[in-house]
């Protein structure tokens, strides 16, 4: 009998130790909003509903689809005046008025292994995509499923990986090695195709050199000149 209630014991332990089902995410384990609340606090209920809000923008643009590393989307399509996109859901809405919080969007529930190894959702019934068709978790396996990414400790590292065929994809922004660092027989052969593409989303320096003056060594203004006149702002 004593060894039976050890068990018995250690199994409700056990089963209080799985994680269930919880209205969202949050870093640091509390929720400042209980499940099935109606609104953030910053959010004015009462607020007039309806009419059309009219926006502008200079930029350029030839896509409505965020999800795919081609061309220049649309603004607002990819984020809009808050942190979501205007055209799609997600599983989660970050608050605002919370850090590392995530709330149940496109998600009813979720439910998270302690380890962070695996997760589970439940889809709101009221899902559904544009044209009424319900969301199912097919849909939500989909986007996990075309893309698939691989970490790497730093960005040479990475680029190593893309220089041996092992990433398909990857932007460059660091000019030095734009110009130097792709010179190799992969690229003479084709199989690495380099194309450069003006998104229009900076204007001036986008590489300079820092000088910390309050240092001894870099009082002297010759100095400074020196090593301004060797940094490779172009890297050709």
């Amino acid at each position: 009998m004593r060894r039976l209630t050890a068990v018995i014991a250690f199994g409700a332990a056990v089963a209080a130790a799985e994680p269930t089902y919880k209205h969202g995410v949050s870093f640091f384990g509390k929720f400042k909003y209980p499940p099935d609340f109606e609104h953030f606090d910053y959010v004015n209920a009462d607020a007039p509903k309806g009419g059309m809000l009219v926006l502008a923008t200079g930029a350029n643009w030839n896509s409505f689809t965020p999800y795919l590393n081609k061309g220049v989307v649309v603004p607002g399509v990819q984020h809009s005046m808050g942190s979501q996109p205007f055209l799609y859901d997600g599983l989660f809405v970050p608050a605002d008025d919370e850090i590392g919080t995530f709330y149940g969007n496109l998600a009813e529930s979720v439910m998270v292994a302690d380890d962070f190894s695996w997760v589970r959702f439940r889809l709101r019934p009221e899902a559904h995509w544009h044209d009424g068709v319900p969301i199912t978790a097919r849909d939500v396996k989909f986007t996990f499923d075309y893309i698939r990414y691989d970490y790497y400790r730093d960005g040479t590292v990475l680029r190593e990986g893309f220089r041996k065929g092992l990433v398909d994809y990857r932007r460059e922004t660091d000019p030095r090695y734009w110009f130097t660092g792709y010179d190799i027989p992969a690229r003479h052969k084709g199989w690495i195709v380099m194309r450069q593409h003006n998104f229009q989303y900076y204007v001036g320096l986008m590489r300079g050199i820092v000088i910390n003056e309050r240092r001894e060594n870099l009082k002297d203004p010759r100095l400074r000149e020196a090593l301004t006149l060797a940094f490779d702002y172009c890297g050709s």
